[in-house]
């Protein structure tokens, strides 16, 4: 299972753009972006996604929220590939394994999209109400 279909499978926002500018982060490839560190595919491995933990500049607090997070996935039962330093690692996991992929996701804090059913009553009362604050906001603007 390729990341694309990870993310519409588990509703994962894929390269979250304010995400990667606040912390610094630029990548070529689509990842998921967690408050902890993201997921990315790991094409050397074949049809594998990795979890990683990152540690970029940090206070204690979340140094010590990165080490539960390191116990909980191996608890999980992802498997540990590398550990860089104190906090830092990465885990692979199988996205076919639905208890896994949602381990994975919670771990490393990713959002995740809404999706809202809505009937076609509440789908028109909400075009009325949009039409409704325009029209409200022209009047502003023109007075």
């Amino acid at each position: 299972m390729r990341i694309r279909e990870f993310s519409d499978k588990f509703r994962g926002r894929l390269n979250d753009r304010r995400h990667e500018e606040k912390f610094g982060l630029e990548t070529n490839e689509d990842t998921i972006h967690g408050r902890y560190g993201e997921i990315v595919e790991d094409p050397i491995f074949g049809s594998v996604l990795a979890v990683k933990f990152l540690a970029v500049p940090r206070p204690a607090l979340k140094t010590g929220a990165l080490r539960s997070r390191y116990r909980q996935a191996l608890a999980g039962g992802l498997i540990l590939k590398r550990k860089h330093g104190d906090a830092e690692s990465t885990f692979h996991f199988d996205p076919t394994n639905a208890q896994q992929s949602r381990l994975a996701l919670k771990l490393v804090g990713a959002k995740t999209r809404r999706t809202v059913n809505l009937t076609e009553e509440q789908k028109a009362a909400l075009r009325n109400r949009l039409a409704a604050a325009r029209a409200r906001k022209l009047e502003l603007v023109s007075a």
